[in-house]
């Protein structure tokens, strides 16, 4: 007679697992503004001038023809941002243009006098976006400090003739549009700040640094965060699938224990059925001896035919007994498999665990690092925007 005696494998239902990824690693995309560069639509218009503002004169766009002798006063007033010295040279010019042509010169898109800001946006576009014309750097153009037109050429040979009367000249061949007024000390002197401000250690040269450091780290950003967010996405992906898994293998370990219970119950069952077996084994014995110790006769052949009788039923119980037993010595051995199996699957999940553990904390990382770089592009953006306000101030001592 077999008696099975396999120890139970104690297979609980995984507790739930924390995850140790932090909630803002899961929430990053919500936090984190890539840092993309505002492209501001530049207007440049020339503000109306309405015919009160002139009386009973036309406006000084309208071209006149009558006595050329008689100054229409409609001189660009664009040019009145002008240094004080060149806005008077300027007229003078504007006076003797429209007296030779019935015209009157007309400036370019509004660039006359050009603040430091509107300097430091144009020379951006072109440097870091290239968009528009090529310009020089916030304080080193002459147009900051208001010695400088881009004039828009109409009778070209007599406007470059008369504006050198009044002491605007052509300084850059490369750029007939552009005259500075050479005809004052003014002029020396804003060169020589130029040539400050071209120096190491300058506030433009400074602005220029911080800009240029600006652009390098929000590039960085856009590139880090497109990164990020992809492995982020992994990230999640991955802790669904992990968590899938889980609920099924949950669901596994449930119904093997479940199946456990029941083959320990048929072990019990059947180890009783092989005690009660036994019993009647010993009380079929005693019977034996007793039948053996009869005298021979009809009584004795009777019970020995009845005992013979009781004896093929045990006989056919001890088979099926032993049946029974190979069933459950079979579905113990599976049993071990099986758990074998669960152990293995197991395994697999906590490896899984931490394969995301780690990664989630490299996106904490990363997330903290990517705020760090948001800080410093902040940071520069308000150093640039200090030393822009120092130019400003230098630009109009001259």
């Amino acid at each position: 007679m077999k008696h099975p005696s396999i120890p139970k494998k104690n297979k609980k239902p995984l507790a739930s697992k924390p995850r140790p990824v932090q909630q803002k690693a899961s929430h990053a995309r919500r936090l984190i503004k890539k840092q993309k560069p505002v492209k501001k639509k530049i207007t440049q218009s020339r503000a109306k001038i309405t015919e009160s503002f002139y009386g009973a004169k036309k406006p000084f766009f309208v071209k006149e023809f009558g006595d050329k002798s008689e100054y229409n006063n409609g001189y660009d007033r664009t040019a009145q941002s002008l240094h004080s010295e060149a806005f008077e040279k300027f007229v003078e010019a504007d006076k003797e243009y429209f007296q030779r042509t019935g015209l009157n010169i007309d400036v370019n898109k509004s660039n006359a006098r050009r603040s430091i800001r509107r300097q430091a946006e144009l020379y951006t576009l072109k440097r870091w976006f290239g968009q528009g014309n090529p310009t020089d750097r916030p304080g080193h153009s002459l147009h900051n400090y208001g010695l400088a037109v881009d004039l828009i050429r109409t009778n070209e040979n007599t406007l470059v003739e008369i504006m050198g009367n009044h002491g605007w000249t052509r300084e850059k061949p490369h750029e007939p549009w552009h005259f500075e007024f050479t005809g004052s000390d003014a002029h020396g002197r804003a060169k020589n700040k130029i040539n400050d401000l071209k120096k190491s250690n300058s506030p433009t040269t400074k602005w220029w640094n911080a800009m240029d450091n600006k652009f390098k780290k929000e590039k960085e950003l856009e590139s880090r965060t497109e990164t990020y967010e992809l492995q982020l996405s992994d990230y999640n992906a991955g802790f669904d699938e992990y968590d899938e898994w889980e609920k099924l293998y949950t669901i596994d370990v449930n119904e093997f224990n479940a199946w456990y219970k029941e083959l320990e119950k048929d072990l019990v069952a059947h180890n009783q059925e092989v005690a009660n077996h036994d019993k009647l084994v010993k009380q079929g014995n005693t019977w034996l001896a007793q039948i053996e110790a009869m005298e021979e006769g009809d009584a004795k052949d009777r019970e020995l035919a009845e005992y013979d009788d009781w004896k093929a039923r045990m006989d056919r119980d001890f088979d099926i007994l032993n049946g029974n037993a190979d069933t459950i010595d079979a579905d113990f051995a599976w049993a071990e498999g099986r758990a074998l199996e669960l152990d293995n699957e197991f395994t697999q999940l906590e490896e899984r665990l931490v394969e995301l553990t780690e990664l989630g904390n490299s996106l904490n990382g990363e997330f903290d690092a990517l705020k760090v770089l948001e800080e410093e592009i902040k940071n520069l953006e308000h150093k640039a925007d200090a030393l822009l306000n120092e130019l400003e101030v230098l630009v109009q001592n001259i």
